[in-house]
């Protein structure tokens, strides 16, 4: 039954939506014809690297802004991923994984060359690419959106085709992973057991993922009335759930209401799969724990060409080495940056992603026109942190790392509109993004 006093905002909340995606569907056209007025010449070759939220986003972002230039998308996947609804797919709220895959092929602009292959090493000095089968790619203007690489192999012990066997699960393992995960959480919600949530100590997509699959599996354990025969353990890589200091306060007190323990700084480093043990890092060595299910979450780095190349950071992870602002290579400045890959403080989100590619389209515009890239990202990020079901917190923030909502509100304070959003809205918002269906402004938030 919904409460009364969630109705009014269900109701107003909803006509706004309405009306902006009435806005958002006019505006289209107007945006379109002045972009077609406005556009930039240019004979100019861009590559893209990556057909995923970023990639796909500022390729046709670009098609508004400028005209005469060829366009080269670098992918092998044939499959494209609403990586946003793998929790719902281990969650079982996604019926199908079905539900959260497309083909590459239907999101492409008009005008880009497709290739598919993967980009093996990077050769910026001279402006070129190779790629797995041994060509070489050459480009003017390269922008690097290929996203994370998840590195279950550094986990020892873990083999991933067993994710969903014996009590394993892991939600960045793809569609299939997911509904494995779902399967392997009923399990263990029916039988009981102790249940252990992973988080690495590397930066991370979706940093949220984690502890929305705790709360999930907890709540799901509450709805069959089985709570009191499981225990819910959460490791942290640090002393902290949440980077942000008030979003992370609400989810510890959350958390100590719903007896779900958080332990911190313990990264995990190996598994006993057949013996259902982790082994941990800490300050103080290396810990055990047993457990009857156990979610893991892998280190995440840039990929192996990237990370290798002289376009990285030096770290583990080798993040594309760009200004957090302009998202522009520091040392090329040819090249620009958007999505995973870069090595910003925050921002691996989709909701990021669709936040940076005006800011990437118009500062490479900027660059080819021989001026200085002028617009800047304020590392806008946004975490629908799921509860249970029906029940979300809508968290936004940038690089202050201070709540900025969009909406009126507390956003400590779940709202249904918050789940309808989460499952119903944001997967179509995505879509129209990397297909190039909405307008500038509706990119920016």
């Amino acid at each position: 039954m919904i409460n009364k006093e969630k109705r009014p905002m269900k109701k107003t909340l909803t006509r706004r939506a309405f009306l902006k995606s009435s806005v958002v569907a006019a505006a289209a056209v107007s945006v379109s014809q002045t972009a077609q007025a406005t556009q930039l010449s240019t004979n100019a070759h861009i590559v893209v690297i990556g057909a995923g939220a970023g990639g796909l986003a500022v390729s046709h972002l670009l098609n508004k802004l400028l005209s005469g230039h060829s366009l080269t998308i670098i992918d092998k996947k044939m499959e494209h991923h609403y990586q946003p609804g793998f929790t719902l797919v281990a969650s079982g709220v996604y019926k199908s994984p079905n539900k959260v895959i497309s083909n590459n092929k239907d999101h492409m602009p008009d005008n880009a060359k497709w290739i598919q292959d993967n980009v093996v090493s990077f050769n910026p000095d001279k402006n070129q690419l190779i790629l797995s089968k041994g060509d070489t790619v050459s480009y003017d203007f390269l922008i690097i959106a290929p996203g994370c690489q998840l590195n279950y192999q550094d986990i020892e012990g873990l083999d991933i085709s067993r994710i969903g066997i014996n009590g394993i699960g892991s939600v960045y393992a793809g569609p299939q992973g997911a509904a494995a995960t779902w399967a392997a959480i009923q399990t263990f919600i029916k039988e009981g057991g102790k249940g252990v949530f992973t988080r690495p100590n590397t930066d991370m997509k979706c940093a949220g993922a984690p502890m929305k699959v705790t709360n999930l599996t907890e709540h799901h354990a509450q709805l069959i009335n089985n709570r009191q025969n499981i225990q819910v353990d959460y490791f942290a890589h640090d002393n902290t759930l949440f980077s942000v200091p008030a979003f992370d306060q609400e989810l510890k007190k959350r958390w100590q209401r719903r007896n779900i323990m958080p332990h911190y700084s313990h990264v995990l480093s190996g598994i006993n799969m057949d013996a259902r043990k982790a082994t941990f890092d800490t300050p103080d060595g290396s810990v055990t724990a047993d457990y009857d299910f156990i979610h893991v979450v892998p280190p995440m780095s840039a990929p192996d060409a990237i990370r290798e190349s002289e376009l990285a950071q030096e770290s583990y992870s080798g993040w594309l080495d760009v200004d957090k602002y302009t998202l522009q290579h520091k040392t090329y400045p040819n090249v620009f940056g958007i999505g995973d890959v870069v090595g910003t403080p925050i921002g691996k989100t989709a909701a990021s992603a669709k936040t940076q590619a005006p800011i990437v389209a118009y500062n490479l515009t900027a660059v080819i026109a021989g001026k200085t890239p002028y617009e800047q990202w304020n590392g806008y990020t946004s975490c629908p942190m799921i509860l249970g079901i029906g029940k979300v917190l809508l968290w936004e923030f940038g690089y202050e790392k201070v709540p900025t909502p969009t909406f009126p509100g507390d956003p400590n304070t779940e709202r249904w509109l918050w789940w309808r959003m989460e499952t119903d809205l944001l997967g179509p918002l995505y879509t129209a993004m990397i297909n190039g269906q909405l307008p500038e402004f509706a990119l920016r938030g």
